[in-house]
């Protein structure tokens, strides 16, 4: 089941910033390189939520 707008501002409380997530400036480095998002298809995920995660992977790893 996918999430809807609800269902975030109930877990409002996961999406807290952690030690390595990227801050604005970081982020602001970062956009040129990212591809556009395309027109067709599944609507486009935030690029920072997918990059914060895996940053988070690769400093605290998977246990």
């Amino acid at each position: 089941m996918p999430w809807n707008e609800a269902d975030w501002g109930k877990y409002e409380v996961i999406r807290a910033r952690c030690a390595s997530d990227m801050s604005e400036a970081e982020l602001a480095l970062i956009a040129p390189l990212m591809p556009p998002s395309k027109r067709r298809g599944r609507k486009p995920t935030d690029a920072r939520i997918i990059l914060n995660a895996l940053f988070y992977l690769i400093r605290c790893g998977c246990p």
